[in-house]
């Protein structure tokens, strides 16, 4: 999905997704200091098939937490009982006179000021 660009990482710039694509990531946990989506870019492509009916595994070395995290929500988001309920949402304004708090978000590989930022625009 990756190689045939259905899957587009829009912060990850041509000549990264082709170094993360060749393999060429020497420390994960240097580069991808602050940077999740590279991050997760390289989870998927790193993550090894085992054969039918086990889980996958991770690649040697690596870790696959983010990618577990893509797959588990969107195989349950698409359940029905979700779908229906999801149906059924309204929208929170997360601006002024909502009631609802504002969410947060934070991860391993880096604080949450860019999602912070992206959030109050």
């Amino acid at each position: 999905m990756i190689a045939s660009k259905n899957l587009i990482f829009p912060t990850v710039t041509e000549a990264e997704g082709t170094r993360i694509m060749a393999g060429g990531i020497e420390d994960y946990r240097t580069e991808f200091m602050n940077r999740p989506v590279p991050h997760i870019m390289h989870q998927m492509i790193t993550v090894r098939d085992v054969g039918p009916e086990k889980t996958p595994e991770k690649g040697e070395g690596y870790t696959d937490d983010m990618f577990r995290a893509i797959v588990l929500g969107s195989t349950i988001v698409h359940h029905p009982r979700v779908m229906e309920r999801l149906s059924e949402a309204r929208a929170f304004n997360y601006g002024g006179g909502s009631s609802m708090p504002m969410p947060g978000f934070a991860g391993r590989s880096g604080g949450n000021s860019a999602v912070r930022q992206v959030i109050q625009r």
